[in-house]
């Protein structure tokens, strides 16, 4: 094998791993690709043996059992989707001791701020346009891109949808007017709680985890709880993941999936601090809480570790300004697929208590009338899709075949098995499908056609039809044909 071919199997055992830790059915979801990589299973289980040894290397295995069972006890909060378990008022309530102590401790301000219960995604976004409006550029950091953003997000909502959305807010946002007039959101703190949670938290919680474990935390941290944290951040990253994408260029790879949410240059991180960012809390809340007769954390560290364990059993991220504390909820209803990304075929994948919506496939954002108008998809608005992932997902709703028959797709090749077509797509591998006909006469006298996916790298239509069967094109003779 060459280097690149080692590199891509290596990445891809990776990534199957990391699946594997987020109870992801590996086995049967990437049979295909671990076929086409020549990836043997024992060689991914060998992977996870090593990871759940990484960073664990002086945990007794009842100890091992034990975060295990602590992980699934978060995975269980994040799932949880019923919308009665808290009303608005009682999480208010809750939550505003919590924050009114993060403002004393971290900010230094008394004053209680107000808390502002963002159901979802859309509200946080529209109010900091509001906000934007009200107090001028100067607001927060990344105006301009929440003012598209707000844009946005309610594209695919209908005029009446958008009304009904949008009169709560803006009444809620003039009862606050009314109640604090210029001083509405004060100052933006969000910096200075990032710069304090990423630098002195994270700093003071890494140095007194080293000596509770007498070992490196990192390997602790960046390793071993890194993998054990992927069944949460992948229920809970993807709804934010699909909708804050202004980091970079959707054609770098390096912008794609988590690793673009969790970037410090994203704009939705410079004006939130979130539970996918603290994930190390979670890692010394159990060091806190199970194993404490390994050593403590001080005083001062284990109050506010508990304090954002409670704030992040509640909601899954805030926004600090001066006088107003803007809290995200969590979604009253969410699909995952086998691989737990968001994606629903059939409706909307994620749903929010203020009725915002959207719409996704194989944790892809997809327009509404993707999903609820598939006979509208047009050639042309498939052509013109910059997003190859969601290129992908077009052409399969649109039908393969029939794409391939209304695009401009090439024959390559005939003989007397079939037809061998190809359509090159910019920016991924070209469709290849070989067409063959039903040697039964259907009831009206015609023959029907079929056309059957094969690999772009088929050259004739007699090897892709020996490849359907699982066979090169020198072992394929039939005697009958059907």
């Amino acid at each position: 094998m060459n280097s690149e071919t080692l590199r891509r199997r290596s990445a891809l055992i990776q990534t199957i791993a990391r699946a594997a830790f987020a109870g992801v059915q590996w086995r049967e979801v990437f049979s295909g690709v671990m076929s086409e990589q020549n990836i043997n299973p024992q060689e991914v289980e060998e992977e996870i043996a090593q990871k759940h040894k990484k960073g664990f290397g002086r945990f007794t295995p009842e100890e091992v059992s034990k975060l295990d069972d602590y992980i699934n006890e978060w995975i269980d909060i994040v799932k949880d989707t019923d919308p009665s378990a808290t009303a608005p008022q009682e999480l208010t309530n809750r939550i505003q001791p919590i924050v009114n102590s993060v403002y004393k401790d971290i900010f230094n301000i008394s004053s209680p701020p107000t808390i502002v219960l963002c159901q979802s995604p859309a509200k946080f976004a529209t109010y900091l346009k509001v906000l934007i409006e009200e107090k001028g550029e100067s607001a927060i950091y990344s105006s301009a891109e929440y003012q598209k953003l707000a844009r946005q997000v309610l594209s695919d909502f209908t005029a009446d949808e958008q009304k009904r959305f949008l009169a709560p807010l803006k009444n809620e946002f003039s009862q606050l007017t009314t109640k604090q007039g210029s001083l509405l959101r004060g100052k933006a703190l969000n910096y200075r709680m990032l710069e304090h949670a990423m630098q002195e938290l994270y700093g003071e919680v890494k140095n007194q985890t080293t000596t509770i474990l007498g070992t490196d935390a990192s390997d602790y941290f960046d390793e071993g709880w890194y993998y054990r944290f992927e069944a949460i951040r992948r229920r809970l990253g993807t709804i934010f993941d699909i909708d804050f994408h202004f980091a970079g260029p959707e054609s770098n790879p390096f912008w794609r999936g988590l690793e673009r949410l969790m970037s410090p240059t994203s704009s939705f991180n410079r004006e939130t601090w979130g539970f996918w960012q603290g994930y190390f809390i979670l890692g010394a809340g159990f060091l806190m809480e199970h194993m404490s007769e390994r050593g403590t954390y001080t005083e001062s560290c284990k109050r506010e570790l508990q304090q954002w364990l409670r704030l992040f059993k509640l909601a899954p991220w805030y926004s600090f300004f001066e006088n107003v504390c803007l809290v995200g909820m969590y979604p009253v209803e969410l699909f995952l697929d086998e691989q737990l990304r968001l994606s629903n075929r059939s409706g909307a994948a994620v749903t929010f208590a203020d009725g915002w919506r959207l719409w996704a496939i194989e944790g892809n954002r997809v327009p509404r009338r993707l999903i609820e108008e598939p006979d509208s998809i047009t050639i042309d608005e498939i052509k013109e899709a910059d997003n190859v992932h969601i290129r992908r997902i077009m052409i399969e709703i649109y039908g393969t075949s029939r794409y391939l028959e209304d695009s401009d797709s090439r024959m390559i090749h005939e003989d007397e098995y079939g037809q061998l077509y190809q359509r090159e797509i910019p920016g991924d591998e070209p469709i290849t499908m070989v067409c063959v006909k039903n040697s039964t006469m259907e009831a009206d006298g015609t023959f029907r056609r079929y056309f059957l996916r094969v690999p772009p790298d088929m050259t004739t239509a007699k090897e892709a039809v020996a490849w359907t069967f699982g066979m090169q094109s020198e072992e394929y003779n039939p005697d009958v044909e059907t």
